[in-house]
C-alpha cells in the first residue's frame, strides 16, 4: 500500500469514528473542522498532481531523446550495410530495436499518467467546489435539520473524494516505479561497454572526416576555378 493509500484510510477511519458526536457537542467547530481538513486534501492532491506532470516532463524528454537517438542509428547502420560492416550493423538493428520497445513502453506509460492527471485535476476541481459549498452553509447554518443533511452528504461526499484522489496517487506510484525501473535499466546498459561501440565511434569519425574532406574539396575547386577564370580574362 503507497503513502496516499494508507493516508486516505487513515482520513476515511477518522472522520468516520469523528462524525459519532462532534456535531453534537460543536456543530460550527466541526462544520470549520471539515473545511481545514478539505483544505489539507486539497493540498496533498495539489502535490501530488504538480509530481504526476514532473514526471510526465521526464517521459517526454526521455522521448525525444529517443527519437534523437534512433534519427542518428538509422544513418549510422546506412553508412554500416554500404561499407559492409555486417557485424556492427546487426548491432545497431538490436539497439533500434530496444529503443523502440522503451519507447513504446513510454509511451503507454504517458497515455496512463495523462488519465491520472486528469483524474487528479478533477478530483481538484471537485474538492474545491465542495469547500466553497461549506463555507456558504457553514454562513447560513440555522437548524440541527439543515446540518444533520449537510452531515450526511458530506461523509458520502469524502468518501467519494478521497477515492478518487487514491486513484490518481495510486497512478503516481505506477509510473514512478516503472521510470526508477527504465533509469535502472538505462544506467545498467550505459555500465557495460559494448565491443561495437569503438567501431561505431571510429565509423562516425570516418564520416566527419570525410564530410570535413567534402567540404575542403569544394573549397579548392572553387579556388581553382577562379584562379583559371582570372587568367582567362583579356589584357586591356
Amino acid at each position: 500500500m503507497t503513502f496516499f493509500s494508507r493516508l486516505r484510510v487513515l482520513w476515511v477511519g477518522f472522520w468516520s469514528n469523528f462524525l459519532g458526536g462532534a456535531e453534537d457537542r460543536n456543530p460550527e467547530a466541526f462544520n470549520r473542522g471539515l473545511i481545514q481538513d478539505h483544505q489539507r486534501q486539497l493540498n496533498r492532491l495539489r502535490g501530488a498532481l504538480a509530481e504526476l506532470i514532473f514526471q510526465r516532463k521526464k517521459i517526454e524528454q526521455r522521448l525525444n531523446e529517443l527519437m534523437s537517438e534512433e534519427s542518428q542509428l538509422k544513418s549510422d547502420l546506412q553508412v554500416a550495410a554500404a561499407q559492409d560492416r555486417d557485424d556492427l550493423a546487426i548491432e545497431l538493428i538490436a539497439r533500434l530495436e530496444k529503443i523502440s520497445e522503451e519507447g513504446g513502453i513510454l509511451a503507454e506509460q504517458k497515455i496512463k499518467i495523462d488519465t491520472d492527471i486528469q483524474s487528479a485535476r478533477d478530483t481538484e476541481v471537485e474538492l474545491a467546489r465542495e469547500t466553497q459549498v461549506l463555507k456558504h452553509r457553514l454562513e447560513s447554518l440555522s437548524s440541527r435539520h439543515q446540518f444533520l443533511q449537510m452531515r450526511k452528504e458530506l461523509k458520502s461526499n469524502v468518501q467519494s473524494a478521497a477515492q478518487l484522489s487514491s486513484n490518481a496517487t495510486n497512478g503516481l506510484g505506477r509510473v514512478q516505479e516503472r521510470i526508477h525501473r527504465l533509469e535502472a535499466d538505462m544506467e545498467a546498459m550505459g555500465e557495460t561497454p559494448n565491443k561495437y561501440d569503438r567501431e561505431l565511434s571510429e565509423m562516425r569519425e570516418d564520416q566527419k572526416r570525410q564530410r570535413h574532406m567534402e567540404v575542403l574539396m569544394r573549397i579548392k575547386s572553387g579556388m581553382k576555378r577562379q584562379s583559371a577564370s582570372r587568367l582567362l580574362v583579356p589584357v586591356s
